[in-house]
């Protein structure tokens, strides 16, 4: 009996151990602890005793895993970026053969479309591949890095893919403003004709203009953003525009816009009040309170 393993022949040990049946003349080849090396094309040859027939069998050994721990991560994912904003993503599996990465996105602007290949779109900064054996088990560890410009708002996931099975992670929401700050919910307050910012207090006089936006992302709000006061007691109050008030309400690609301008004395009461934002969907409140004092 001869065994041959990519063209060299390899000898009965533990690892390849033939069984004989005496009877029907039947040989097995047993391999044992499969493993990398035992991956190949195998040729296995019995001649008949005392002739000069020999016959053979061909057959291949692969193994395979299925594909395990497929996640993309980044820390785009966990804030709110600018457009044109660069930004990297990183996709990992394990499995063997070897998974092969790609990147796919949902676009949602504003309503979201079907994910779609976009590997080629982004810089392939780094692909890495090497093998490991947990629990005895032996598997590949494919991950690779993606740079690219913040464009589009909407969600990415990772797709892993070879000989057995295709697998795909959970999409994580991609978000991007069109305003100054990077938050999905924020709230602008100045005065008439300054530079608009975000005051933790703002001082005015009597009459002065008051212009408050509040900004909110359109794949986290179905509607746009309410503006409210909070009193010095306490109480939530909406804010109502009088005959020198003006409500503005704006859509755009990525925010609802809700502006609201007055003079400082149409809010009664308004010395130490809060002005706040709240989306009406799940009225989660702003993390920036600012406060008006008049004088």
């Amino acid at each position: 009996e001869t065994i041959i393993h990519e063209g060299l022949e390899v000898y009965t040990t533990p690892k390849y151990e033939f069984n004989i049946n005496q009877k029907t003349g039947e040989v097995i080849l047993n391999l044992k602890n499969v493993n990398l090396d035992t991956i190949g094309y195998y040729t296995l040859q019995a001649r008949l005793p005392n002739t000069d027939c020999v016959e053979s069998a061909n057959f291949t050994v692969e193994f395979n895993t299925s594909l395990q721990d497929v996640s993309i991560e980044g820390e785009a994912f966990s804030t709110v970026l600018k457009q044109n904003q660069t930004f990297l993503v990183k996709c990992f599996a394990r499995g063997y053969p070897a998974p092969k990465l790609s990147l796919e996105f949902q676009s949602c602007m504003p309503n979201c479309q079907e994910f779609i290949d976009v590997t080629s779109q982004l810089s392939d900064n780094n692909e890495t591949v090497h093998y490991t054996s947990p629990n005895g088990q032996l598997v590949k560890e494919s991950e690779t890095r993606w740079i690219g410009k913040a464009l589009s708002q909407g969600n990415y996931r990772c797709k892993a893919t070879n000989d057995h099975k295709i697998q795909v992670s959970l999409a994580k929401p991609f978000l991007l403003t069109d305003g100054e700050k990077q938050s999905d919910l924020y709230f602008e307050v100045s005065k008439e004709n300054q530079e608009r910012s975000f005051y933790k207090e703002l001082r005015m006089i009597e009459g002065d203009k008051v212009i408050m936006q509040c900004r909110a992302n359109r794949m986290k709000s179905q509607s746009k953003p309410e503006l409210i006061v909070i009193s010095s007691t306490g109480d939530v109050l909406d804010v109502n525009c009088t005959d020198e008030c003006i409500l503005k309400d704006k859509i755009t690609a990525l925010s609802f816009l809700r502006e609201v301008s007055f003079p400082a004395i149409e809010i009664e009461g308004i010395n130490n009040t809060k002005l706040v934002c709240r989306n009406p969907d799940n009225y989660l409140l702003n993390d920036t309170v600012t406060r008006i004092v008049t004088s």
